[in-house]
């Protein structure tokens, strides 16, 4: 089931945001993240929880280009540009649903269409027009292949987070 926390929602959710840290450097994880500078007031959160698997994916969704700040311009005029990005999805590795390619690849693409839906709705309540998904661009496969997100746009940037190149792959969607 799919939870987004609003940032009214924040101190009543506290709980479910800090096991969401937990999960985002737990071990386990291949990219793992640490709060940023973005992890504000203002970050909504989607935490996804499966009934036998407990936290097993989140995103967090920004009302404002935040990663590609310095490289994209808007119109002073402009808002309903949202971005949502550190996509996530990680099932501990000793869980069995491992050995059983089927249930993982019907699980996963529940999440990832699940996120798209659940994101898709809040747009539609908060009037966001065009959601801009920043995540690396293994993540940006699963979302496209998984999730079937519907990018109008996509592309590849170079984003220096801590003196270090990594790719991140930008797809974006008006709702």
């Amino acid at each position: 089931m799919l939870h987004i926390i609003t940032p009214n929602e924040h101190h009543a959710y506290a709980d479910m945001i800090s096991q969401m840290f937990d999960h985002l450097n737990s071990e386990s994880s291949k990219n793992a993240y640490q709060k940023d500078e973005f992890d504000t007031s203002d970050a909504i959160y989607c935490v996804y929880i499966d009934d036998r698997l407990g936290i097993i994916g989140s995103a967090r969704i920004l009302p404002h280009p935040a990663l590609l700040a310095g490289l994209i311009k808007l119109e002073r005029d402009e808002d309903g540009y949202w971005e949502c990005n550190r996509v996530f999805f990680d099932i501990h590795e000793d869980s069995p649903v491992h050995e059983d390619p089927g249930a993982f690849s019907e699980i996963t693409q529940q999440f990832y269409q699940e996120l798209y839906k659940g994101i898709k709705e809040f747009a539609k309540a908060h009037g966001i027009k065009t959601l801009l998904s920043v995540n690396p661009c293994d993540e940006h496969e699963d979302i496209a292949f998984f999730g079937q997100w519907p990018f109008e746009v996509e592309s590849l940037v170079d984003l220096k987070p801590k003196e270090e190149v990594t790719t991140f792959a930008i797809g974006g969607f008006s709702f």
